[in-house]
């Protein structure tokens, strides 16, 4: 047992629990309550119906509502007691759902209105789920089956027949099944007020997240042009630097290719051949005068008082 999903591009994506289906193990002389929940696990809002193959043996609560993103619901479905000498039944189900916008969801004011979403629909806009239907004693754990009382109330207001389209039945060939009592249209008002209301502050929560998101975006993109100009700094840097010591390198090359060229054509330079290492210095420069000469003893001065001749000294 299991379900088929159908029409992927809708946007449509509605998880049911359990997954096996329903059960109503015999015998079906009592009345027997399956309970699904539906889960709208996409990020639209969308509205299902369920239908069925037997409309007048079964009671569904809700039949049709609507679901917004994340929402679940919780539909029961009773089989109404049978003839215990009946042949097993070969009913079906079947669970049809669709995306809405928001000019659907504001037109659902009634039940009729809601219905009225449903006309006129190629088959191609609707995403159809095949819901098994076991009558069977081997009953899986996980399904929550329960014996409530017999419902009186016409059956045919709370599930509408699968028409052409599907399962053809002659008994239903128009849309009267549809019709919901009045307590089904008021509940189904107050839902639909109750979902407008979520969905309005749903898109609140979306703009400011949206806005949040926005400023992130911006704050990272900042950053990004911060570090992208950092980037370049450091590789001009690098091209600076590498360039500066590529001149280096020449510089020295040609230094060192001149001091070559020099030794080959003067030769290796020696002490000798420096001049200011050669040069004398001041005080070696300042001319040595010669040793004077030993003085002679000098004759005494002949005395002025020396006689003339012929005079005699007293």
């Amino acid at each position: 047992f299991f379900f088929r999903e159908m029409a992927e591009q809708l946007e449509v994506q509605l998880s049911i629990l359990p997954k096996e289906g329903l059960y109503f193990p015999p015998p079906l002389d009592k009345s027997i309550e399956n309970t699904l929940e539906l889960k709208n696990d996409g990020n639209k809002v969308i509205t299902y119906k369920i239908k069925t193959t037997a409309p007048t043996h079964y009671h569904v609560k809700p039949r049709m509502g609507i679901l917004i993103a994340g929402q679940h619901s919780k539909v029961k479905i009773t089989l109404r007691a049978q003839d215990p000498k009946a042949p097993i039944p070969q009913h079906k189900f079947q669970i049809e759902a669709r995306p809405l916008t928001q000019d659907e969801l504001n037109e659902m004011t009634s039940t009729t209105a809601a219905d009225s979403l449903w006309g006129n629909l190629s088959p191609y806009e609707i995403t159809k789920i095949r819901l098994s239907c076991s009558f069977t004693d081997q009953v899986p754990p996980n399904i929550n089956i329960s014996y409530p009382a017999p419902h009186d109330h016409d059956t045919r207001s709370e599930v509408s027949a699968i028409a052409s389209s599907t399962y053809p039945d002659p008994q239903y060939p128009s849309r009267s099944s549809a019709v919901s009592s009045p307590k089904g249209e008021q509940e189904l008002m107050k839902e639909v007020q109750n979902l407008k209301q979520q969905l309005i502050d749903k898109d609140k929560e979306w703009a400011e997240s949206k806005t949040r998101n926005e400023k992130l975006k911006n704050d990272l993109e900042d950053k990004e042009n911060e570090a992208k100009k950092w980037k370049k700094k450091y590789e001009d840097l690098v091209v600076k630097t590498r360039g500066i010591g590529i001149v280096k390198v020449l510089v020295y090359a040609a230094f060192v290719c001149v001091l070559c060229w020099c030794f080959q054509k003067f030769g290796t330079p020696t002490l000798t051949d420096c001049p200011k290492l050669n040069a004398p210095t001041a005080a070696a420069a300042r001319p040595v005068p010669p040793p004077a000469a030993a003085s002679k003893p000098s004759k005494p001065a002949a005395d002025d008082t020396e006689t003339s001749p012929g005079l005699e000294r007293p």
